[in-house]
């Protein structure tokens, strides 16, 4: 695409858009208050940060591919686990099943506040065993 430089185009930080303010979004140009700004800068030297949109999207991308590789990576292990029980992880996942992981976090979760040494342990007859 060529910039034709006889344009008189400029850029509103109102809108965040460069316009010469004649075009399909005129109305949006003109009640941002675009044409009566004094400060608007030539649209072929692109504003600094204008654009931050982009950057917090391109950051969002990345975060996203790491963790989408993490959880390949992971599954790869898990997989490799099971296939090798005689590796490494193979014996850590046999030390450590998912399945025993689960519910000791169970427990961990469904501990009742008043839960600790001063009950007593009681019988099949309901009366105390001390």
């Amino acid at each position: 695409m060529l910039i034709n430089p006889k344009l008189d185009c400029v850029w509103c930080w109102a809108v965040k858009r460069c316009s010469d303010g004649y075009d399909r979004r005129r109305q949006e140009w003109l009640q941002a208050g675009c044409l009566n700004q004094k400060n608007l800068s030539d649209c072929r030297e692109p504003p600094s940060g204008a654009d931050d949109g982009a950057v917090g999207r391109a950051i969002g991308v990345v975060i996203g591919i790491i963790l989408l590789v993490m959880l390949v990576i992971l599954l790869i292990a898990i997989v490799y686990g099971y296939k090798y029980p005689t590796s490494s992880v193979g014996i850590w996942l046999i030390e450590h099943r998912p399945t025993r992981l689960l519910s000791h976090a169970r427990t961990l979760f469904n501990r009742s506040p008043t839960s600790g040494s001063s009950q007593t342990p009681m019988g099949p007859s309901g009366h105390s065993q001390c």
